[in-house]
């Protein structure tokens, strides 16, 4: 019998910790959720491809809000990293490397809510006999990269949101 209530209290003091558990994507007491704030974000235009690809990733997943409320600026850097060789000629294989830098800013105050750096490195092959697959393989690699990037951010983003309601 004691054996039995010992159980049910050691089990029970491990849901005490999940009382102030609440989803990300859910609703908070005062019924606000993050996904209205992230349907709120602008992300601003970009020049080249990877930055491109990221700012796509992250509007079909922030939702869309015909008025911004904040910001999002994006700056990336990237690199191409020659990583083994099976002879003297052209390296094999390469490291694609994408680092991008955010802000977000909010609109009506032009404060900066939250800023940080996110990055990815993915491996890709180079086919020397085979300049497209070469090109293919290289154009999959940006394409990794900027989707781990954009779903970094936007996880990063949702939490900051999420603490400051």
């Amino acid at each position: 019998m004691i054996l039995r209530l010992l159980l049910l209290a050691f089990a029970l003091s491990g849901l005490l910790g999940c009382a102030d558990y609440r989803p990300l994507y859910g609703q908070n007491d005062t019924g606000h959720s993050v996904s209205v704030d992230l349907a709120g974000i602008a992300v601003e235009e970009q020049t080249t491809r990877v930055g491109q690809v990221v700012r796509n990733d992250l509007l079909s997943g922030l939702g869309a809000n015909p008025t911004a409320r904040y910001s999002l600026r994006l700056t990336p850097v990237e690199k191409i990293i020659p990583i083994s060789s099976f002879s003297n000629e052209l390296p094999s294989r390469y490291r694609y490397n994408v680092v991008v830098a955010y802000s977000l800013v909010n609109l009506a105050t032009g404060k900066t809510i939250t800023s940080g750096k996110s990055f990815s490195n993915v491996s890709y092959d180079n086919i020397a006999q085979q300049p497209v697959s070469s090109l293919a393989a290289m154009n999959n690699a940006i394409d990794r990269a900027a989707h781990e990037v954009a779903q970094d951010l936007r996880q990063r983003i949702a939490a900051t949101l999420f603490i400051a309601k």
